[in-house]
């Protein structure tokens, strides 16, 4: 109440042409989150100074705080272009581009005022270049923001690097930094509110149990997790959905809203409202399907408004979060060791931690591989990977792979980067591989891009940050083999997860060199790859991976387990779900 009317009287005073009020109005209309009345007020206070780096700081960085980064790319061009703006102000104006998906601009810009020395004293900088460099494949540039980045955190400086716990999985495989990466990240961005004391409900016919996610849509989330929701045993179990997605016509969103029994929407609703209501539905559990994801929103999370809250399946490491109690994953992706690195207790599922639609017949495509640009005569290795996730070690493998199976090609898929494409034509170059033995392709709607894998012969795996979906339809759809190696955080062991439950542990490399060897055995041994594909194609049908029926028995288990973990005396550290 106090800054909102103090802000009013600066508004008035603004009004009689006073100097610097709309600006002081804005910063406290965008402390206490009124973002839309603080941009009119910065925007009035930029046209009184337009030059002034602050002030046009300050309106990016509340755009940026409020997943609202596009409508700030303007002011970002302008404050990259300004002489008066500091090294902290150009990191905030990229970071904007980068948020914006101004792939391209935020990687020119950063190369225009960055160079090696000025990586060993701004740490924020380091931070910033690891999210917008990754897209454009820059990876000289990348490797040594890594190494820097590894020296700031070996000293305990994981503030000042203000990393995003997504792009930290994505590179680093330490668990221990990567939880401390995503403590810090809490700390910066989730004010510290008053739980309310939800109270563990008595034992009823049904348990509730919640789910809150900006997914229910067109999205990867819901190609694995729909079968889950048409699953669940109605007779047990009441579904609670709270909903911020975009909302879409798409097929997924409409099976999910036909399966569940409460829908509510929440996307108008602060985190406080939208806490409220969770905590009126007296819900047994609540499980969080975005972690540190994109537009997640822990300071829901962080009222308590549930008895017990889970994380599962959007981010592949732990949320650091003390508000969330489990997590839910498998003995392959949070294994014995990972348990000091969480924050969260750990519950296991029997196969794969991944829930999968079913297994539907491939339907062989009318399309020839020359529709897709692709040769006859040769091997195709492919990789549909976003290409954040391929970094320079990554590269090197599947390069020395197209070294040793002379008669390939790799097949690639670039999106929305013209940089990305320029990096990687010349990094093959260098290393002495012909650019022609690559064949680029961009993200394409779900339907045509089930449709092309089958066009592939062989599917190479991203090492650091694995494919999650994309292995599974590679497998699901393609019936394509998946080549990859073991891994030390859970993001590196996701593939091993899917391929062991499809009882494929044979394309499992020990190390990167042993994952080499067996994408040249698939690619000079044609009888090998055949017989591999079709264990795939037989293993599809009868495998837990692709049992959404079966994964719902254990998942609902999981839940009960849970429930009867956190009643009792001395809970175990470890959930480990029975197989049935």
């Amino acid at each position: 109440g106090e800054m909102r009317s103090s802000a009013a009287s600066y508004k008035v005073a603004a009004e009689s042409g006073a100097q610097g009020m709309w600006y002081r109005a804005a910063v406290l209309l965008a402390a206490i989150n009124e973002v839309d009345e603080a941009y009119v007020c910065f925007k009035k206070a930029i046209d009184e100074e337009p030059n002034n780096p602050e002030l046009m700081d300050g309106l990016i960085v509340m755009l940026c705080n409020n997943s609202k980064s596009l409508q700030g790319v303007e002011y970002a061009r302008r404050q990259l272009a300004n002489p008066k703006s500091t090294n902290g102000h150009r990191v905030n104006a990229v970071l904007t581009l980068s948020l914006s998906l101004c792939h391209d601009e935020a990687n020119l810009a950063i190369k225009s005022f960055v160079d090696e020395a000025l990586l060993e004293t701004e740490p924020a900088l380091v931070g910033l270049m690891l999210g917008a460099l990754h897209f454009t494949c820059e990876w000289n540039l990348v490797d040594a923001a890594r190494a820097q980045a590894t020296k700031f955190y070996a000293t305990g400086e994981f503030n000042a690097v203000s990393e995003f716990p997504l792009t930290n999985v994505i590179w680093c495989k330490n668990e221990r930094i990567n939880i401390a990466v995503s403590q810090a990240y809490a700390q910066r961005t989730i004010p510290q509110v008053e739980p309310f004391l939800s109270q563990s409900t008595v034992d009823r016919e049904r348990l509730r149990i919640g789910y809150i996610s900006s997914d229910f849509r067109e999205h990867a989330t819901m190609h694995l997790i729909t079968g889950l929701f048409e699953n669940h045993n109605k007779e047990k179990f009441e579904i609670f959905a709270y909903d911020y997605s975009i909302v879409d016509n798409s097929d997924y969103r409409r099976r999910f809203l036909r399966s569940i029994d409460h829908h509510t929407d929440i996307s108008l609703l602060t985190d406080l409202e939208a806490a409220k209501k969770i905590e009126s539905d007296h819900l047994d559990i609540l499980i969080d399907l975005k972690g540190h994801t994109g537009a997640s929103r822990p300071r829901v999370l962080a009222y308590r408004p549930a008895p017990i809250q889970v994380a599962y399946l959007g981010f592949p490491g732990s949320t650091g979060l003390s508000c969330i109690d489990y997590i839910i994953g498998d003995r392959y992706v949070t294994p014995d060791s990972s348990k000091d690195n969480y924050s969260e207790r750990l519950c296991r599922l029997p196969h794969s931690y991944q829930c999968n639609g079913k297994a539907a017949e491939i339907v062989r495509s009318e399309k020839k591989r020359s529709d897709f640009g692709l040769p006859d005569d040769k091997i195709v290795f492919c990789s549909f990977h976003q290409q954040y996730k391929i970094d320079s070690a990554t590269f090197s493998v599947w390069l020395e792979i197209l070294r040793r199976v002379q008669n390939s090609v790799l097949w690639l898929l670039i999106d929305k980067s013209v940089i990305a494409k320029k990096n990687i034509i010349e990094f093959t170059e260098k290393q002495g591989v012909d650019p022609k033995r690559l064949i680029f392709t961009s993200t394409a709607m779900p339907a045509e891009h089930r449709e092309r894998l089958q066009f592939a012969d062989i599917a190479l795996d991203t090492f650091l940050c694995n494919g999650h979906t994309t292995t599974s339809d590679m497998l699901l759809w393609g019936g394509l083999p998946v080549v990859t190696c073991k891994g030390q955080h859970f993001s590196s062991r996701v593939s091993e997860s899917l391929l062991s439950a499809m009882n494929l542990p044979e394309l499992v490399g020990a190390d990167q060199e042993d994952a080499i060897r067996i994408a040249c055995e698939l690619g000079t041994n044609d009888e090998y790859r055949k017989a591999i594909r079709e264990k795939i194609v037989l293993n599809r049908q009868i495998s837990t991976l692709f049992d959404p029926a079966r994964f719902a028995v254990d998942f609902e288990r999981g839940l009960t387990m849970i429930i009867a973990n956190h009643r009792s005396e001395c809970p175990l550290g470890i959930l480990d779900i029975p197989a049935t």
